[in-house]
């Protein structure tokens, strides 16, 4: 294995995709191919310069520094139906989610296996590093077990609903619908509008 290094990135090439190799005149000439399997290791984002993030709703927990403060994550969150918000740093891109016990869903994005997964979240964190994310919860729904599965869902419509339509260009979700990568369907009345009758502030007075 041949290792080049840069100041900013380290870039790895493999014999095994050498395409050519002469020898003239004690010259070697080499013909390399970059090795796909190390392509994630070309480029490594530095930690900032950071953007002001984008809340889609005032947190009430919020942590700046997700991989210092993953084991507060974790103890804040345990049992707990939590609505969350990461967003990039860098890009200034958001993701939403929702989770029925706080704390496991959230150590997922620490899980090597699950950062495999080909989705644009865990791309995201795999380029930029979780140093370059914040992690805000929006909405502590309650004791995992008391909430309906159905009413989660409804909370993390109604903030995919907010993202995909007030900030089109700044989604990392997949998907316009709450749990469609769990292969979760929701029925027609959870598919709502901003104004819809399952939002939280739905008729209420401003005060």
């Amino acid at each position: 294995m041949l290792y080049l290094t840069g100041m900013i990135s380290v870039l790895y090439f493999s014999f095994e995709n050498l395409t050519n190799f002469n020898i003239d005149n004690n010259i070697i000439y080499t013909v390399l191919s970059l090795s796909l399997k190390h392509k994630k290791n070309i480029i490594q984002i530095p930690y900032g310069p950071h953007i002001k993030p984008i809340w889609l709703n005032e947190p009430i927990r919020l942590y700046n520094n997700p991989n210092y403060n993953k084991n507060l994550i974790g103890s804040n969150n345990k049992k707990r139906s939590i609505i969350y918000q990461w967003t990039n740093l860098i890009t200034g891109k958001m993701y939403v989610g929702s989770a029925w016990n706080g704390s496991s869903r959230l150590f997922n994005y620490w899980t090597p296996s699950i950062l495999r997964i080909n989705y644009p979240i865990y791309n995201n964190m795999n380029y930029y590093g979780k140093y370059n994310f914040t992690l805000a919860i929006l909405e502590d729904l309650g004791t995992s077990g008391d909430i309906p599965k159905e009413y989660i869902l409804s909370r993390e419509q109604y903030y995919i609903n907010l993202l995909f339509n007030d900030y089109p260009y700044l989604v990392i979700n997949l998907s316009k619908q709450a749990g469609s990568t769990k292969g979760y369907i929701h029925k027609p009345e959870f598919e709502l509008s901003r104004s819809g009758s399952l939002n939280s502030i739905f008729d209420r007075k401003k005060s």
